[in-house]
Formats: C-alpha cells, sequence, structure tokens
C-alpha cells in the first residue's frame, strides 16, 4: 500500500510539473488616444481611481492631444466649469462617495473614467476613524 502511494504522488507531482498552461491573452493597459492631467500627474489610462476631501477643486487638462481633437466632461456631481477648450475645474460636493467624470474625445468617441471618491474627514474628537 505505501508503495502506491509513492508511485502515485510521484505521478501527480511529475504530472502536475509538466502540465501545460493554457494559451493567456495578451496583456491590455487600456491606453487612450489623450491623455489627462490631474494635479500633476498624467494618465494615459481608460480608467482611473482619484481620492480628494469635500468640497476640493481639481483641475483636468488633456495634454498631448490631436490639434483637432474636441473634449466633452461630465460629472453628475460636484460642481464643474470649464476653463479653455482642454482645460475644467472640478469642485468635489460636501458629500461622501463616489463621482464619475467621463472625458470624452467626440473626434475619436474615445472616453475616459475618472473615478473621484469623496472622502470623510478625520473627527479628532472620535476614537475612530471612519471611512
Amino acid at each position: 500500500m505505501v508503495a502506491w502511494c509513492r508511485i502515485g504522488f510521484f505521478v501527480m507531482v511529475v504530472g502536475i510539473h509538466h502540465a501545460v498552461a493554457a494559451p493567456s491573452s495578451p496583456y491590455d493597459p487600456e491606453l487612450m488616444p489623450f491623455t489627462v492631467k490631474i494635479r500633476d500627474e498624467v494618465n494615459p489610462y481608460r480608467v482611473l481611481g482619484i481620492y480628494v476631501m469635500p468640497s476640493r477643486t481639481i483641475e483636468l487638462e488633456c495634454v498631448f492631444t490631436n490639434p483637432a481633437s474636441s473634449f466633452t466632461v461630465s460629472a453628475p456631481g460636484g460642481n464643474l466649469e470649464r476653463h479653455t477648450k482642454e482645460r475644467w475645474k472640478w469642485k468635489a460636493p460636501n458629500q461622501k462617495g463616489l463621482y464619475p467624470i467621463t472625458i470624452t474625445d467626440t473626434t475619436t468617441n474615445s472616453t475616459m473614467m475618472l473615478n473621484v471618491f469623496v472622502m470623510v474627514p478625520f473627527a479628532h474628537n472620535s476614537e475612530k476613524l471612519n471611512g
């Protein structure tokens, strides 16, 4: 019985060691045909998370773009102001939560999603950190 267990274990280990992995798909970082500068960071990716405090303002700017491109920005929460053809300011609402901002290049219909998380300020008089 012990001999069969050893042989079975050996076959199992050799079988696992020589197993062929299924072909994997190539990695796609989902780069956009345009980039957006947020604070001092330039984002070339389709989706990005940003963290802000309530009532804070962030600037968004489309950089390294095609001169013929035209952009639209939508934000269901907060206050969005367009300053130039490629620059906006967004003021976060007072309520915590997730506020998605979409930036669309209307010439290519490419859309970038910025998931803005409005955080909860730390309450110094509390014993717990909420958020």
